[in-house]
């Protein structure tokens, strides 16, 4: 793809791969030049290409501000607040998802989301992708808000309202998903784990407690499950020294993914409390290890390595497998910009860092590596 340098009158250079390019990310007629300029009013993203392990910048529409619910006995309208910056491009693909704890309200846009239907507002069982109800999606003309009907009665506020937005069908393919573009918390978990789509649930997980072990199939988006409380009980330790400097808690309570021979879930690493444990100097990991006993589960002489961790302060986090099979795990600042994503490929048993710029800053076997950053 040929590739031209915008550098008149900006402060920072910006690369977009064309002028056209760039008027279709905004939405604008590209018979119309677009001063640079202009630019700065909207909000940069970056992904990184799986295939060139390079960020790419682009720029999304919108903004969530905030959730409205109004509800009947046989009906709920959510209204979600959009901060608009340009009108969405007709071959963009994008969804407005809101997530409940057993559930998804979603209205997809060029992307299939598992369970849902191919238009309007879908509700959708998170584990099994059951199609419970469908509804309509409306667009306030005057402030760019987005109003999902659904006929069910909802009286529970829902977790949080998030929007995943690319430019086109190719970016989708060279990031492996569509990733989280904004969000806005209604309820936030203690993790600050941002969940992912609805899931398929085969017959032979059926039996399994929930959250269950997933098993990934190749062109399914996986979030890694987790339970349902907001202060899961800690489990046996993986212990120090191994493949980390401290020792790190399971949590029984929590589901995971399978991929190939390799077991996905979460853990908590443990602070230097005498009893560590959500005393504020822990912090959550991704682990990754072969399950030897088939259970479904790690045990701690099982786990390999760490593939994500929480930053020190906190972050929201995004731990899901992609429709090719690697593992991310997105730390998001308080503002939703990305700083830190890691990606690990289970296939090579290798670990890749990039940091907030998109930054390559680490590509080794996931152990040990905190001090090497």
């Amino acid at each position: 793809m040929r590739h031209s340098r915008l550098t008149m009158m900006l402060v920072l250079t910006l690369v977009f791969s064309s002028i056209s390019e760039l008027c279709a990310q905004l939405g604008t007629n590209t018979g119309n030049f677009v001063h640079p300029s202009g630019i700065a009013k909207f909000k940069p993203r970056w992904y990184i290409d799986l295939r060139t392990d390079k960020p790419v910048t682009y720029y999304i529409p919108m903004d969530v501000l905030g959730l409205d619910q109004e509800q009947t006995l046989d009906f709920t309208r959510f209204t979600v607040h959009l901060k608009r910056y340009f009108p969405v491009p007709p071959n963009s693909v994008y969804t407005i998802e809101i997530h409940f704890e057993d559930f998804v309200i979603v209205h997809a846009h060029n992307c299939t989301v598992p369970g849902a239907a191919d238009s309007g507002v879908s509700v959708v069982e998170r584990y099994g992708a059951t199609l419970i109800a469908t509804g309509e999606c409306e667009f306030d003309a005057v402030n760019g808000d987005a109003v999902l009907s659904v006929p069910v009665s909802i009286s529970e506020p829902p977790m949080v309202v998030l929007v995943r937005y690319l430019p086109s069908r190719d970016d989708v393919e060279r990031a492996g998903t569509v990733p989280v573009a904004s969000y806005h918390w209604i309820r936030r978990n203690i993790r600050g784990n941002l969940p992912g789509w609805p899931v398929e649930i085969f017959r032979f997980q059926q039996h399994q407690q929930r959250p269950p072990t997933v098993i990934w199939r190749r062109g399914q988006v996986v979030g890694v499950p987790t339970g349902p409380s907001d202060r899961p009980d800690l489990g046996d330790r993986v212990r120090g020294g191994r493949i980390w400097p401290r020792d790190i808690s399971l949590i029984p309570d929590d589901g995971a993914v399978k991929v190939g021979d390799k077991i996905i879930e979460w853990g908590l690493e443990q602070g230097w409390h005498p009893n560590p444990g959500y005393d504020g100097t822990d912090a959550w990991v991704g682990l990754v290890g072969v399950d030897q006993n088939g259970d479904g589960r790690l045990q701690p002489e099982e786990v390999t390595g760490v593939i994500g961790r929480c930053p020190p302060g906190g972050a929201d986090n995004d731990f899901y497998v992609d429709e090719k099979g690697y593992v991310h795990w997105i730390n998001y600042d308080a503002r939703g910009n990305i700083n830190m994503h890691y990606i690990y490929d289970p296939s090579r048993d290798l670990l890749k860092i990039f940091d907030g710029s998109g930054r390559r800053i680490y590509f080794d076997p996931p152990q040990n590596w905190l001090s090497k950053l």
